[in-house]
């Protein structure tokens, strides 16, 4: 029996084809967040829900750098403001003014201490920057009250640019012991949250 060999080119094709279409796209480069300085925090517009610019977490707020995507240009801020107990608030902006109040963090079930950690990974694999935060909290009451204790939130990017959570992903955070970005973010792609 007279069997040909495939030609590399053909190994070529059968390579491309069997690749995801998402992998043919060139992903864009990753988010270089930028901390806003004093006269850019001052010119931002105070969002309508009790918080000012007062409240603003030194460190965790940033102008976000990334050429090709919606969030060129953003800046993303967090805000720790007590309305009736201690809250965290995160905000994007778009030329100084609100562009989306991002989804309820789940830090807010408790005193919010402080922002301690927000990165951009791409955590759900289509090709779009996601947040990942850490916030602190304490309990308030009983024996710990006081003790402060790190909670994952996640916001997932929409084609259009807005964030958006997701009921998985919250649960799959909640078994997270001490999160970390790295911790959180391990989880979420091993759970497969979102992914196609």
């Amino acid at each position: 029996m007279n069997r040909r060999m495939p030609s590399w080119s053909h190994l070529g094709v059968w390579l491309c084809l069997s690749l995801p279409v998402a992998a043919w796209a060139k992903a864009p480069p990753p988010v270089k967040a930028v901390k806003l300085t004093p006269k850019e925090v001052t010119a931002l517009e105070a969002p309508k829900d009790g918080c000012g610019l007062e409240d603003i977490a030194e460190g965790q707020s940033f102008r976000l750098v990334q050429k090709g995507s919606a969030l060129d240009g953003r800046m993303l801020v967090g805000m720790v403001c007590g309305s009736g107990g201690t809250s965290v608030t995160f905000l994007l902006y778009h030329q100084d003014k609100v562009q989306q109040v991002l989804p309820r963090h789940r830090a807010n079930d408790w005193d919010v201490y402080q922002v301690e950690a927000v990165a951009f990974s791409d955590v759900d694999g289509d090709g779009r920057s996601d947040i990942v935060t850490i916030v602190s909290s304490m309990a308030g009451a009983g024996p710990t009250a006081a003790v402060p204790f790190n909670v994952a939130g996640v916001w997932y990017q929409t084609e259009d640019g807005q964030f958006v959570s997701d009921p998985k992903a919250e649960a799959i955070l909640e078994e997270v012991r001490d999160p970390t970005v790295k911790k959180a973010v391990a989880a979420l792609k091993k759970a497969r949250v979102r992914m196609k």
